[in-house]
């Protein structure tokens, strides 16, 4: 059924687990004389949280497709390959892979190089073998 479900449970103050899953959720929009349509399919993201010492670390993973008319109609698919892990004392995730899929098959590898970092590979062709790469810093993407 069509629709937003979400689960939250907790055992403390830094110890939780959130889980939202969406079926299908589609917006449809109108900027002037400028119309779109987007939608969100077989979605789910988890975040657990952990206590670690005398901090926390939350583990994430996402799931999905997203198709919209900004994309020409088409559709993009995004698996969490590993779960995205940040500790309390890191600003962003220090591992983690995810891959994003397009048209033809072609895809985006994103892997968690360290807290500061992230290794974006593209395999253009989607023939498995990724042809470019490029580290960039989280504070440029995010």
């Amino acid at each position: 059924m069509p629709g937003i479900d979400v689960a939250l449970s907790g055992s403390g103050a830094t110890s939780s687990t959130l889980t939202l899953t969406m079926p299908t959720f589609t917006v449809n929009s109108s900027y002037g004389s400028v119309a779109s349509t987007g939608s969100v399919s077989d979605f789910s993201i988890r975040v657990v949280t952990v206590p670690v010492g005398s901090g926390w670390s939350s583990s994430t993973t996402l799931n999905g497709v997203v198709a919209s008319s900004g994309l020409e109609n088409k559709s993009i698919s995004i698996a969490t390959v590993s779960a995205f892990v940040q500790p309390s004392s890191a600003t962003y995730p220090v591992s983690g892979q995810a891959i994003v899929t397009g048209a033809a098959n072609s895809k985006v590898r994103l892997t968690v190089q360290n807290a500061t970092s992230v290794l974006i590979e593209l395999d253009a062709d989607g023939n498995g073998i990724y042809e470019t790469s490029i580290t960039r810093l989280w504070s440029q993407l995010v």
